[in-house]
C-alpha cells in the first residue's frame, strides 16, 4: 500500500509539472524527453512505445499539425458535421489512413467506430490530461484528476463542446 501512495504521489507530481505519464503518446502526440529541472528538450529519440528511462527526466508532448493530427482534426470536424462514426473509420480505412493500434506495431489493425470513439471522447485533444480514466473512457475517480497541461491544444473547446453534446445525443 505504502509503494502505490508513494507513485501516485510522483505521478501527480510529474502530472502537476506538465509532464506526461503514460509510456504510449496519444495519436497524433508525440513524446519529447525532458530534463526535469531547466524544462529543456533531451537530444534522444524517443520510441513511439515504451520509456526511455533516464534519471532527472519527463515526459512532455508535442503535436504536427502535418502529421496524424490532421486526421485527428479531420475526425472531430466530420463528427462536428454530423457524420456517423463508422462513416469517418470506412473512409479512413479506405484511404489507407493508419490506425492507432497499427501505428502501436499491430499488423492489420484498422480503423472502427470505437477507435473513432476514443478519440473523440479524450479530452487530451482539448488541452486537459485526465489520469485514471477507465480503458473505457470513464472516470470513476474525483474531478481531482484533471490536469490542463496542454498549451496549444489542437482541438478548439468549443469544437470539443459541439463533439460532446453530439455523442452523447447519440449514445
Amino acid at each position: 500500500q505504502r509503494t502505490r501512495t508513494r507513485t501516485i504521489g510522483g505521478i501527480r507530481d510529474r502530472l502537476t509539472q506538465g509532464f506526461y505519464p503514460g509510456s504510449r503518446a496519444p495519436y497524433g502526440y508525440y513524446r519529447i524527453l525532458t530534463d526535469l529541472a531547466s524544462r529543456t528538450p533531451m537530444d534522444v529519440s524517443v520510441p513511439k512505445v515504451g520509456i526511455v528511462r533516464a534519471k532527472g527526466c519527463g515526459y512532455k508532448l508535442g503535436w504536427s499539425a502535418d502529421g496524424e493530427m490532421r486526421y485527428v482534426r479531420e475526425i472531430f470536424t466530420r463528427a462536428a458535421a454530423g457524420a456517423s462514426l463508422r462513416s469517418i473509420a470506412l473512409d479512413f480505412v479506405k484511404r489507407k489512413i493508419p490506425s492507432p493500434a497499427a501505428l502501436r506495431g499491430d499488423l492489420g489493425a484498422t480503423w472502427s467506430g470505437s477507435s473513432i470513439w476514443k478519440i473523440l471522447s479524450n479530452p487530451i485533444y482539448k488541452g486537459d490530461l485526465v489520469w485514471g480514466r477507465g480503458a473505457d473512457g470513464s472516470n470513476p475517480a474525483t474531478v481531482q484528476n484533471y490536469f490542463g497541461f496542454v498549451p496549444d491544444p489542437p482541438i478548439a473547446p468549443d469544437l470539443w463542446n459541439v463533439v460532446q453534446t453530439i455523442i452523447r445525443r447519440n449514445a
